[in-house]
């Protein structure tokens, strides 16, 4: 990777909402079926991965607002 190739917020941006909506809809699942059954314990991976996409979905988030000023 050369010094020149900066990382654009449109490139960052494009990955947070799908990392949020599968982080969300893993996390459902898991619900569901922890709920509703004996899960096994694979099932629990949902868990993992859907709680570290949403993490990563809200840290990959464009914020495009500019800082407040210090008072």
């Amino acid at each position: 990777m050369k010094p020149t190739d900066v990382p654009r917020p449109s490139q960052t941006k494009s990955h947070a909402l799908p990392a949020l909506i599968s982080g969300a809809l893993m996390l459902a699942i898991w619900a569901f079926v922890t709920i509703t059954t004996v899960a096994p314990g694979w099932i629990h991976i949902l868990l993992t991965a859907g709680v570290f996409l949403l993490i990563y979905g809200i840290a990959a988030r464009d914020d495009s607002r500019p800082p407040r000023p210090r008072s």
